[in-house]
């Protein structure tokens, strides 16, 4: 992980010390508005930097450009480019951490036990015995959930939902209405993201 070299100019929110709080709270599977709030910014701000390294990756990856070599970077992206690789990072290796632990769950794990005994013997002497006891503990709750997540198709949760109408009758639908419901909502859509970019 690299942080952010200092500029020239008006300053960015985006210090060393920010990069450093949102990769750690994202390789502790910390959500985008808590890593923001960790880093002492706002979820928006983090969601455009967020993308700008995206974008940065993404225009070298097109132009047929190695995407990981710093030096084809535009100096102007570096940070938010070293930012987003190094969040995508963290992601990953806190996604293979935790599958670890559910798969070590699900293999389980050896459990000693310790069992005292006090025998009292005929001539009244007291002895005591100590006798250890090792088992396999599984949870097989782990290994479920590996197979829904993975194999969703066989062993994935099914839910049914059933819509009807009116008297469960069938439900009737004015395709014109719902075009320009479906239009005024993209519209509505387009226009908070605009907003959001000019912030």
């Amino acid at each position: 992980m690299t942080p952010p070299a200092a500029k020239i100019g008006r300053p960015s929110k985006l210090t060393a010390t920010r990069h450093t709080l949102i990769v750690a709270a994202v390789a502790t599977g910390a959500t985008v508005d808590v890593a923001a709030k960790a880093a002492g910014i706002g979820e928006r701000t983090l969601i455009r930097w967020q993308k700008r390294g995206r974008e940065e990756t993404e225009r070298l990856t097109l132009a047929d450009i190695d995407p990981e070599d710093e030096a084809n970077v535009d100096p102007d992206e570096l940070d938010y480019w070293q930012l987003w690789r190094d969040v995508e990072r963290a992601r990953a290796e806190s996604e293979v951490y935790l599958l670890g632990l559910i798969q070590e769950a699900a293999q389980g794990y050896e459990r000693t036990t310790r069992r005292e005994k006090t025998i009292t013997k005929p001539d009244g002497t007291v002895e005591m015995t100590v006798e250890e006891v090792t088992t396999i503990e599984r949870s097989w709750q782990a290994a479920a959930w590996k197979l829904e997540r993975r194999y969703p198709d066989k062993y994935g949760r099914r839910t049914r939902h059933e819509v009807t109408g009116a008297e469960g009758g069938p439900v009737e639908l004015d395709l014109g209405e719902l075009r320009q419901r479906v239009a005024a909502s993209l519209d509505e859509h387009r226009a908070r993201l605009e907003g959001a970019q000019l912030n």
